[in-house]
């Protein structure tokens, strides 16, 4: 008797291997939600985690394709597949995408916080395209400390990693009556005109106003031997990206003064960019003034050492052998020399203390500034190193609020308004205020609901409210406000 033929079926897939498609499928998925992954993580996280989705699918493919019969194969492919697991980060203990992601799609964030990095990290700035020529295309920032002594409570300290450029501290004086500050310029550093360029978001040639009757500008003639001057540049602010600005803390500096024509002690000067001390970098506290508290960046002269941006060295009109990318090079402080009017202390190139006359300009700045530390960066430094900053936009202002024409003593009246709309996805709270007979402006509530009531007051001849959202990282929106409530 015939055996009857049995059924061929077609051959069907591993299991493992149809589990790693359904990863890369619902990956895909899920990350290309925008309402799950707001515009913030697009481009840092989004294509990471997609990324690995599908190398794990082509890792569970190759290992299919094992040759279990030939035991040096075997071995071979196997350590692969072993080394391709460990670059996947497939161990949640060390923070792996596959977490990363489940966090999200709960809702989580993934984000680091700046106040999160280390002292050292590097924080890149874009600059502008009209000032590329001039810094290239971004700035590159260290983290020098987290809250510091007596800087903004909850910031992050940051220096630029390396000279940005060459420039005088303050120009010469020509209508000055002492002769020092008239031939080599002004160590005052709240009149410098290094403190007034650094904190300036003025256009081209309009960020210099006199400080005081003898100020003048760092022109060709007023800095030494005609080199490198800057009055006709734009504001230092008004060349970086407008969103890095409006982050920047204003900081209390100490600053002392010199012991012949300013009085000697001490002064303070608020700024939102500004030079380091003496004391901050970790050098002698001048004339026994602490000018603040160290910096954790700076430990010896080493730490001290800076190195100029190569736009830096082909933007100088100074040249010397010297100064290069690859060896260290001078950079001012806001310190003066107690003893004189016009030097100002220094870092020499080597990193030990030194000082030069004020309107010499073949010395280089790094500003310093202090950020939020709850502001968010990238979870990973980028290919140079850096990480860069995530930015909260504020919400919509609500596009309209409701409110009855007229009302009278003792009512309950009913204030709405429409739901504002935030670019991030952030949890909004919206704030009710109240101005009656045409007085200040009163905060009634904040809260989530969009609905506030309260009885009318026999004072009140007249009403107006006003409404406004906040996102959970303190932005608001503009007011929207209703008309004139008789009673």
């Amino acid at each position: 008797m015939q055996r009857p033929e049995r059924e061929r079926k077609e051959p069907t897939e591993f299991n493992v291997i149809v589990k790693a498609k359904d990863l890369v499928k619902h990956t895909f998925t899920i990350t290309n939600s925008t309402e799950r992954y707001p515009k913030k993580y697009r481009f840092t996280l989004v294509n990471r985690i997609q990324d690995k989705a599908v190398d794990i699918y082509e890792c569970v493919l190759e290992a299919n394709e094992l040759d279990l019969r030939d035991a040096q194969e075997y071995r071979s492919k196997l350590e692969r597949t072993r080394r391709k697991g460990k670059q996947l980060s497939l161990d949640p203990a060390d923070g792996s995408v596959l977490q990363q992601l489940n966090e999200i799609k709960g809702g989580g964030t993934m984000s680091k916080t700046l106040g999160s990095l280390s002292v050292g990290a590097k924080i890149e700035v874009p600059v502008l395209s009209a000032y590329q020529s001039r810094f290239g295309s971004k700035i590159v920032f260290k983290i020098a400390d987290k809250n510091h002594s007596g800087y903004p409570s909850n910031s992050v300290t940051l220096i630029t990693e390396k000279i940005i450029q060459l420039m005088c501290f303050d120009a010469k004086e020509a209508s000055n009556s002492n002769s020092d500050r008239k031939q080599y310029g002004n160590n005052r550093y709240q009149h410098s005109n290094i403190l007034q360029w650094l904190n300036s978001n003025a256009a081209a040639g309009a960020w210099y106003s006199a400080k005081h009757s003898a100020d003048a500008p760092p022109t060709n003639a007023n800095v030494w031997n005609n080199y490198n001057e800057y009055d006709a540049w734009a504001g230092f602010l008004a060349m970086l990206d407008p969103k890095f600005v409006a982050e920047l803390l204003t900081t209390t500096q100490t600053v002392a003064r010199n012991t012949v024509t300013d009085g000697g002690s001490y002064e303070t000067v608020t700024s939102k960019m500004f030079l380091p001390s003496t004391t901050e970098v970790g050098l002698a506290n001048e004339n026994n003034i602490a000018e603040g508290t160290l910096l954790a960046l700076f430990s010896n002269d080493a730490s001290r050492v800076a190195y100029p941006t190569a736009q830096c060295v082909s933007n100088s009109e100074y040249t010397n052998s010297n100064f290069s990318t690859s060896k260290g090079w001078y950079w001012w402080l806001r310190t003066p020399y107690s003893s004189n009017a016009y030097s100002v202390r220094s870092v020499y190139s080597d990193g030990s203390l030194n000082s030069i006359n004020a309107y010499n300009g073949y010395y280089g700045v790094r500003p310093l500034c202090n950020l939020k530390s709850s502001i968010l960066v990238s979870d990973s430094p980028n290919s140079d190193g850096n990480y860069t900053v995530i930015y909260n936009s504020a919400p919509s202002a609500p596009p309209s609020i409701t409110a009855p024409a007229t009302c009278y003593s003792g009512q309950n009246i009913n204030i709405s308004c429409a739901a504002a709309t935030d670019p991030d996805g952030d949890a909004l709270t919206y704030c009710f205020e109240r101005s009656y007979n045409s007085g200040a402006w009163t905060q009634v509530q904040a809260s989530a609901s969009r609905t506030f009531t309260e009885a009318v007051m026999k004072a009140w001849n007249t009403l107006k409210y006003r409404v406004r959202a906040k996102d959970s990282y303190g932005n608001y929106s503009a007011y929207t406000t209703t008309f004139s409530i008789i009673r």
